[in-house]
């Protein structure tokens, strides 16, 4: 099992409408994201503004990160490490 951890940084909304946070997977600083989708659909996001987006991921951060700890570590070893609505 993969070592994982989340610096504690700002997340970014990013020009791909979603928002990025730092993960760190056995030793490794990569960048997470996570769907508007999954952001609306599951964290209470009431728009697709950025501002709105990053409002919802830190609300409900510590459940997104819970998530994040399982899938991640595969996705970013073949690609890009996105968490999408279907992942909650």
């Amino acid at each position: 099992m993969p070592t994982v951890h989340f610096p504690q940084s700002e997340p970014v909304y990013t020009p791909n409408t979603t928002v990025a946070f730092e993960v760190v997977v056995d030793g490794a600083l990569a960048t997470g994201e996570i769907s508007e989708e999954a952001l609306q659909d599951h964290f209470g996001a009431a728009s697709r503004s950025g501002a709105e987006l990053i409002r919802a991921f830190k609300a409900h951060r510590h459940a997104i990160e819970a998530v994040a700890r399982v899938q991640l570590p595969a996705r970013l070893a073949v690609g890009r490490g996105i968490l999408l609505t279907n992942d909650f």
